[in-house]
């Protein structure tokens, strides 16, 4: 008989939770009257749209290197910003420097250009 046309091109993915997990999930669903396979699709989906592009500035094996090091991202905390900031070595504090004055002028023109509207 074979798999109706609709379905010819997709996979099944089957996953595990812990038991409290699973009742939470269940009940939460249930409330929303949702499908649990239109939720995992969505899931996918929201997480194929947020990790498509990977990191562009990073590669995974820089992780491994033992003298790597990334910059807290904008919304880290300040004592992540000034632990990474004092750690830093010369080289990097001015690049760190020339990025920040960048962004603060590319700001201001977009606040200039805003108000001339």
């Amino acid at each position: 008989m074979g798999r109706p046309k609709e379905f010819k091109n997709r996979d099944s993915i089957i996953i595990t939770l812990e038991k409290e997990m699973r009742e939470a999930f269940e009940e939460i669903r249930w409330r929303e009257h949702k499908d649990i396979a239109e939720l995992g699709r969505e899931a996918i989906i929201e997480y194929i749209k947020a990790h498509a592009e990977g990191n562009s500035t990073f590669k995974l094996d820089q992780f491994q290197d033992p003298n790597f090091r990334a910059v807290p991202t904008i919304h880290a905390d300040r004592e992540k910003w000034i632990s990474h900031y004092k750690d830093s070595n010369r080289e990097d504090r001015v690049k760190l420097n020339i990025k920040i004055n960048d962004l603060q002028k590319v700001f201001k023109m977009i606040e200039v250009n805003e108000n001339r509207k």
